[in-house]
């Protein structure tokens, strides 16, 4: 059975609302911003270059889901952050082309629109699997710099635009709460057991129990009820996101960007890895360090190869093709509005995953 972690007590309740709020209210993001340009990480550890991509996926994909299979199986699909989420497609998990929004603006459920802002609404961090026939796609709504966002679900027969039926609300988030509703994945256990896992930065990452028939939560009247706390950062702004579960080898495998996104060649993003023998933990990293406690080893960071500066790497999704494991996520440009998508496989063959 789940066990979450006690945050209702007051003195957590204490501790989390006074970062919480010095976080969400007293730190300006210009702030936040210069004191991350001063603690630009320059990797010492040398990583290979991405494996080779091309076409429509720069500047603006970003936040990619996992790349997954049609149902004929002739193209591998992609989805990423932006308006009415952007979908991608390739034959040959190489070249990539525009495949439209998973919403047109008549489709598109007004029920998230009133966590984005209403000049720029862009949908966060597209999650896709697949299950029971249907494609299924779990994505954020949000503001930058709060934590007034929701989770929302769709699916679909063949995972293209325009074929994708609105499933509404999974979980929200407010300033009442300690975690923020945003960067939603989706595991399945051994069991068929349906578990979301999300989280940003406050509190940290935490697991909601899905109906594995509907993909809405178990609790359906009060999903914020039974959450599994999972992982937590005690500095550096507290940032952790992106969570990614992943069944391999007898463990799950808990990947998670630290740092902070989106900010060109400024971004600290990294990607680290826990794991534990079941999904609702405990997530421990290579030393030990449980993940409640700040824990997490790192596999990918910022880097420069001969040919490609790799700034702030995260935002990552994981998925397998035959008996090989992948990892696919974003870096830097630049500038914030430039963002490439890198792809590396996964070596476990020491115990712990390398990107090769």
């Amino acid at each position: 059975m789940p066990v979450s972690r006690p945050f209702w007590s007051a003195p957590f309740l204490t501790q989390i609302f006074t970062v919480g709020l010095v976080l969400l209210s007293c730190v300006a993001k210009a702030e936040l911003d210069q004191f991350s340009k001063q603690l630009v990480p320059r990797a010492t550890t040398t990583y290979p270059d991405s494996l080779p991509l091309a076409g429509a996926l720069v500047p603006h994909i970003h936040d990619p889901s996992a790349m997954i299979k049609s149902r004929d199986g002739k193209k591998w699909i992609l989805f990423g952050t932006g308006n009415k989420i952007r979908i991608r497609t390739s034959t040959d998990r190489v070249n990539w082309v525009d495949a439209g929004y998973v919403w047109s603006e008549k489709t598109r459920p007004k029920a998230a629109l009133k966590y984005m802002p209403k000049d720029s609404p862009i949908e966060w961090a597209p999650d896709i699997s697949f299950h029971n026939g249907w494609y299924w796609l779990y994505y954020a709504a949000s503001t930058w710099n709060s934590n007034k966002s929701g989770i929302f679900a769709a699916k679909s027969k063949t995972g293209l635009s325009g074929s994708w039926i609105n499933l509404g609300l999974i979980i929200d988030s407010d300033p009442s709460v300690p975690y923020n509703c945003i960067d939603p994945s989706l595991a399945v256990d051994l069991s068929g057991n349906w578990h979301l896992v999300f989280g940003s930065y406050i509190s940290g990452i935490y697991l909601l129990d899905l109906d594995k028939k509907t993909g809405l939560p178990k609790n359906k009247a009060h999903p914020r009820q039974g959450l599994t706390h999972l992982a937590q950062r005690f500095e550096d702004y507290l940032r952790i996101e992106a969570p990614f579960l992943f069944k391999h080898n007898g463990w799950w495998w808990l990947f998670t960007s630290f740092g902070g996104c989106c900010d060109g060649q400024y971004s600290t993003y990294s990607v680290t890895v826990a794991r534990s023998r079941s999904v609702y933990g405990p997530f421990k990293d290579q030393s030990g360090k449980p993940s409640l406690q700040g824990g997490g080893t790192q596999i990918l960071a910022t880097h420069t190869s001969k040919t490609q500066h790799y700034w702030g790497p995260g935002a990552q999704s994981v998925f397998k093709d035959g008996n090989k494991v992948f990892m696919v996520y974003h870096f830097s440009g630049l500038t914030n509005k430039e963002y490439h998508i890198g792809l590396n496989e996964l070596d476990f063959s020491s115990g712990w995953p390398k990107v090769i």
